[in-house]
């Protein structure tokens, strides 16, 4: 299964939120990075309108 990766730079106060409403959406894997989140969503299941 092929995922898809996004890397968001972001305060570390909003990382929790931000994780929150990515995961409403399908993304099922967070990576928190110094810079912010990276987060991961399976290609066939994204939905681009949502997002």
């Amino acid at each position: 299964m092929d995922y898809l990766e996004l890397k968001i730079n972001c305060l570390e106060d909003f990382r929790e939120i931000l994780i929150a409403e990515l995961a409403e959406i399908g993304f099922d894997s967070f990576l928190e990075t110094e810079e912010g989140v990276d987060a991961y969503a399976p290609e066939q299941e994204f939905d681009r309108e949502a997002f």
